[in-house]
């Protein structure tokens, strides 16, 4: 696994000029269209302002859809729900999963960390990457708010309507399911991967700030791809095509949406774009 395969994980994840590209598409039939996003999850401040294509979109929407339910998601009875599903049942935890020297690696990085290995022995790998991921960024400084949550409060605020192309549980079994049958491989890999990660995040940003599709495929889909088929498919393949009909009726809708997701989502020939395209849309970067 190359070291541009975590940055895949974090998504499945500073300045603006007026007609500077940007990460935003407007997506057409005839005289029905909306406005689709890639978004970063988690951003630091000096993100920010954000590209100006969100602000051309955002706009002109009535009504802003999001992966999930945000605010859901942040809330407590979210991570009771989620504690349920990423725990190992008893008898079982990252001892008995890992090989010996992967748990040996893992331990040691942990304590690196200030982070006792004990506090996340129960975990499933999925969890382990994700507060592996969470507490990088937050040593590089970007753990805030990301594009997604921004709009939210935005929307909020502005008394736009509100949608969601899946359900908070939904996102649960994601995480719940992620790099199961190969935890060895993808801690291996991910622990490596974390030395790189400052450099190759500043070149994921760059190319996502650009709107630049091809650039983001080379750093974060094709290595996915390659090493590991079975979670791309499960976390990009198989929820592009299941938001896919949703995304076709809202471009009939009498509203005009923004439609905000993971950039990556919208990267490659599996990407929204590309599917979109395929069926006959004309798509239009801001």
């Amino acid at each position: 696994m190359k070291s541009k395969c975590l940055l895949s994980f974090l998504l499945l994840f500073s300045y603006s000029f007026l007609y500077a590209d940007s990460p935003v598409w407007k997506v057409s039939k005839g005289d029905d269209y909306l406005y689709i996003g890639g978004t970063i999850h988690l951003l630091g401040k000096s993100d920010y302002p954000l590209p100006s294509g969100f602000e051309q979109a955002y706009a002109q929407a009535q009504k802003v859809v999001f992966e999930t339910d945000i605010a859901k998601v942040n809330s407590l009875e979210f991570a009771q729900q989620l504690l349920g599903h990423v725990m190992y049942p008893p008898g079982t935890d990252l001892t008995k999963v890992l090989k010996a020297d992967t748990f040996k690696a893992l331990k040691e990085h942990f304590q690196s960390r200030g982070m006792p290995i004990e506090a996340m022995l129960n975990f499933k790998i999925g969890m382990i990457i994700v507060t592996l991921s969470t507490i990088e960024l937050q040593r590089l400084g970007v753990a805030g708010e990301g594009v997604d949550k921004f709009y939210n409060n935005r929307s909020l605020i502005d008394k736009k309507t509100i949608g969601y192309l899946e359900s908070p549980a939904q996102q649960i079994i994601y995480i719940a399911d992620m790099g199961k049958g190969m935890e060895d491989k993808v801690i291996e890999h991910t622990l490596r991967d974390l030395k790189t990660l400052p450099k190759v995040l500043k070149s994921l940003k760059f190319a996502w700030r650009k709107g630049d599709n091809k650039k983001l495929q080379e750093i974060g889909i094709e290595p996915f791809k390659q090493d590991y088929p079975a979670v791309y498919h499960s976390l990009l393949v198989r929820r592009n095509n299941a938001w896919l009909g949703q995304i076709e009726s809202m471009v009939g809708s009498d509203e005009i949406e923004l439609v905000l997701v993971g950039a990556l989502h919208l990267v490659g020939d599996d990407g929204i774009l590309k599917l979109l395209t395929d069926r006959g849309y004309h798509i239009e970067k801001l």
